[in-house]
C-alpha cells in the first residue's frame, strides 16, 4: 500500500520545517564586487559579513552603503596552518551571531567561491536541516571552505553539517 494524500506535501514540512508558519531568512553569497553592486542599488538596506584577506580592510563602498558591517580578516585555507591566520570559532560565532541580530545577511569574500559560501552555509544551517541548506550552492561557482564548515558543524553540534557538506562536495 503506498501513501496517498489529497493535498499535496510541501518537502519543507517532512524536514520539520513548515514555511507556512516560518518565515525564512534570506543569505547571499557574493564576491567583494558583486557585493558594492548589489549594495548601490540597496543601500543601508542590507546587513554584511565582509572576509578579507588577513591584514585587509573592507572595500570602503560595501561599509558605506552596508546597513552594518561585520569585517573578519583571515586566509582562504581548508586547513589549520602555522604562521598564516585561518579562520577560528571565534570568528565563527561572531558570524553566527551577527546574522542572529539581522537575519537577512550578505557574505562576501575576495571571489564569493570559498569562504563566503561556507559561512552562508553555516548560518543558513541554523534555519534549515543541512539537506536542504546545501541548496544555496552552484556545482559551477562554489568550492566551499571545509575549515569554516567543520568549525561551524563543531560550534552548532551538528555532524549532518559536514555529513552534507561532504556529499555535496561529491556529487
Amino acid at each position: 500500500m503506498g501513501f496517498h494524500s489529497e493535498k499535496p506535501i510541501d518537502l519543507f514540512i517532512l524536514f520539520g520545517y513548515d514555511l507556512g508558519s516560518m518565515e525564512a531568512d534570506l543569505v547571499k553569497i557574493m564576491s567583494h564586487r558583486e557585493a558594492v553592486k548589489e549594495l548601490k542599488i540597496a543601500s543601508g538596506e542590507m546587513a554584511v559579513i565582509c572576509i578579507t584577506d588577513a591584514g585587509e580592510t573592507p572595500d570602503p563602498e560595501i561599509t558605506a552603503n552596508a546597513l552594518e558591517v561585520l569585517h573578519l580578516d583571515f586566509m582562504d585555507s581548508h586547513f589549520p596552518r602555522e604562521s598564516v591566520k585561518v579562520a577560528t570559532k571565534e570568528d565563527i560565532i561572531k558570524a553566527i551571531n551577527f546574522a542572529k541580530k539581522h537575519g537577512d545577511v550578505l557574505v562576501c569574500c575576495h571571489g564569493g567561491i570559498s569562504r563566503s559560501s561556507a559561512l552562508a552555509y553555516i548560518i543558513e544551517c541554523m534555519e534549515v536541516h543541512p539537506a536542504m541548506a546545501v541548496n544555496i550552492w552552484s556545482k559551477q561557482r562554489h568550492h566551499p571552505n571545509r575549515l569554516i564548515v567543520n568549525l561551524g558543524e563543531e560550534i552548532l553540534e551538528n555532524p549532518n553539517i559536514g555529513k552534507y557538506y561532504t556529499k555535496w562536495m561529491n556529487s
